[in-house]
C-alpha cells in the first residue's frame, strides 16, 4: 500500500510539472509585434531587454528578436552587442536525431531554445550589416565569413541540403571591396580585391541567372588586374563605369517571415505510423484499445512553418531619369519551410515510437497496479479500479498533455532580402522608390536625398512589413 501511496503522489507532481508554466513565447512576443508593426522598430526591440539579460528559457530567442528589432530601427551598435552575446549563448552544438526525438517526449517550449539552423546564421548575417553600416568593414567580413563557414559545416558535417546564402557571399565581396578601397598597401588592396572577385565568381556559378553579377564581376575584374576577364563578363552587357564614380547599395529586408504553427493532432497527421506501431506491441487488445484513446488527445509534437501574407515583390527605384529594381539574393521564408520539412520523415518515425512505447507502458502498468491491488484483497482490493485508473490513466494523461510542439521562433524576421546596386556620380543625387506587388501594381512610393560622394558606397536598408 506503501509503494502504491509513493507512485501516486509521484504522478501528482508530473503533472503538476506538466501543467504548470506562465505566458508563451507568442504571449510574451504580442505587444513587442504590435509595436514593431506600428513601425515603432526601436521601441520594440528595447521592450525585450530585460528578457535579453535574464538568463533563461527564452534568453537566446529574445536576443535574436531584439537584435534584429534594433538592427531594422539603426540601433545597430546596441543590436551588435546583442548578437555578439547571443552567438556565445547558442554555442552551435548540433542535436542528434536520437536526442531530438527524446525532447519532442516533454514540452520543449519549457526548455532552452536552442535557434533553427538558418536562425543562427541570420544571426552572423544581421551582425555583419551593422558593421557596414557602422563602417566597420574588417569585423562586417568576418561575421559574413561565418555564414557561409556555419553553412559549409552543416552540409559536410551534418549532411544537410543547405545551399549557399548569396546574400551573405554578396557582401563578403562587397565588405572585401570596401576594404580594399580604404587600403593604402598597393598589394594588400589588390588581393582584397581578388578576394571579392573570387567571391563574385562562385556566386556566378551557383546562380548563372543572376544578371546582375556579371557588371559586378566586370567592375572587380578591373579592380583586381584580371583585364582579361572583363569580356567574358561582358555577355549581359559591358560597364564602363566613370573613374569618379560612386554607388548606391539599396539593402531591402521585405515583409513577414514564415512562423511555426502544430500540425495539428498526432492522430490525423501520423495516425497510419500510429496504428501500425501500436499493432507491433505485444500487450493485450484491451491496453492498445486505451493506448490508441490516450493518443487521439496528443498533438503531433514535431511544428511546421507557415507563409504570412507579403504584398510588396520587389522595389522599383528611379534616378537620374534611370529605372532599376531589387533582386532577391536570398529567401528566408523558404529555407524556413525546408528546415524543418528536410528531417520530418525521419524525426516523425522516431517519435512515434518513443511517443507510443511511452503511453502503452504507463497503461499497462495501470493494468497491472490494478491486477495487483485486486489480489491483494482487503481494503486495497475495494480500490484496485482507482489505483489502476490513477497509474495508468494519470501517467498516460500526463505525458500526452506535455507531447506539443514548441512554437516558439524567430518571429520578426523579414521573408527575403533583396539587393540593388547603382552606379552614380558624385553629388547630391533624388532617389524615387516604389513597392511593387506581384500583380506589378505600384502600392507606395517614397522619394529620398542621397549625397554620393568620390569612389564611395551609400547604403540604404528599408524594411517592409506588408
Amino acid at each position: 500500500m506503501k509503494k502504491f501511496i509513493q507512485l501516486f503522489s509521484f504522478l501528482i507532481i508530473v503533472f503538476v510539472v506538466f501543467s504548470c508554466g506562465g505566458k508563451n513565447y507568442k504571449e510574451i512576443m504580442a505587444p513587442v509585434e504590435k509595436k514593431f508593426y506600428a513601425g515603432k522598430f526601436k521601441e520594440a526591440g528595447r521592450m525585450l531587454l530585460s528578457c535579453v539579460n535574464k538568463d533563461g528559457r527564452n534568453q537566446l530567442i529574445c536576443m535574436m528578436e531584439a537584435g534584429y528589432l534594433l538592427h531594422a530601427g539603426g540601433e545597430f551598435d546596441l543590436s551588435n552587442k546583442i548578437f555578439l552575446k547571443a552567438d556565445k549563448v547558442a554555442s552551435y552544438k548540433p542535436l542528434s536525431i536520437t536526442k531530438q526525438v527524446a525532447a519532442f517526449l516533454t514540452n520543449q517550449s519549457k526548455t532552452n531554445y536552442r535557434g533553427e539552423d538558418f536562425e543562427l546564421v541570420l544571426m552572423h548575417y544581421f551582425t555583419g550589416m551593422n558593421f557596414i553600416m557602422k563602417t566597420k568593414y574588417e569585423s562586417a567580413r568576418v561575421e559574413f565569413k561565418k555564414v557561409n563557414n556555419l553553412m559549409k559545416k552543416m552540409r559536410t558535417q551534418q549532411k544537410k541540403a543547405y545551399k549557399q546564402n548569396i546574400m551573405a557571399k554578396y557582401m563578403t565581396a562587397v565588405s572585401n571591396e570596401l576594404l580594399g578601397d580604404t587600403e593604402d598597401d598597393k598589394a594588400q588592396k589588390t588581393s582584397l580585391y581578388e578576394y571579392a572577385y573570387i567571391e563574385l565568381k562562385q556566386i556566378q556559378k551557383l546562380r548563372p541567372n543572376l544578371r546582375m553579377v556579371y557588371g559586378d564581376l566586370q567592375r572587380m575584374a578591373k579592380k583586381a588586374g584580371y583585364d582579361e576577364d572583363i569580356g567574358k563578363w561582358a555577355r549581359f552587357g559591358r560597364v564602363n563605369d566613370p573613374e569618379d564614380a560612386g554607388e548606391f547599395v539599396f539593402v531591402y529586408e521585405s515583409g513577414k517571415g514564415a512562423v511555426k504553427a502544430s500540425r495539428g493532432k498526432l492522430m490525423k497527421t501520423l495516425g497510419v505510423k500510429v496504428r501500425l506501431y501500436v499493432n507491433r506491441i505485444n500487450y493485450k487488445s484491451a491496453v492498445k484499445i486505451a493506448v490508441l484513446a490516450a493518443l487521439a488527445k496528443a498533438d503531433n509534437p514535431i511544428p511546421v512553418f507557415r507563409k504570412r501574407s507579403n504584398k510588396a515583390k520587389y522595389i522599383r527605384l528611379r534616378v537620374n531619369e534611370r529605372t532599376y529594381r531589387t533582386i532577391m539574393l536570398e529567401n528566408i521564408e523558404r529555407t524556413a519551410l525546408k528546415n524543418l520539412k528536410e528531417q520530418y520523415s525521419t524525426l516523425a518515425g522516431k517519435a512515434v515510437i518513443g511517443i507510443v512505447t511511452k503511453v502503452a507502458i504507463s497503461v499497462a502498468a495501470g493494468l497491472a497496479a490494478k491486477a495487483a491491488a485486486k489480489k491483494a484483497g482487503g481494503k486495497i482490493g475495494m480500490f484496485s479500479g482507482l489505483i489502476g485508473g490513477v497509474v495508468g490513466g494519470a501517467t498516460a494523461a500526463a505525458l500526452v498533455s506535455s507531447i506539443r510542439p514548441d512554437l516558439r521562433c524567430w518571429r520578426t524576421l523579414p521573408a527575403n532580402l533583396q539587393l540593388s546596386r547603382i552606379i552614380l556620380p558624385p553629388g547630391s543625387h533624388q532617389v524615387t522608390y516604389e513597392y511593387v506587388g506581384y500583380g506589378g501594381q505600384v502600392l507606395g512610393s517614397k522619394t529620398i536625398n542621397v549625397r554620393i560622394a568620390k569612389g564611395k558606397k551609400y547604403f540604404y536598408q528599408l524594411r517592409t512589413l506588408n
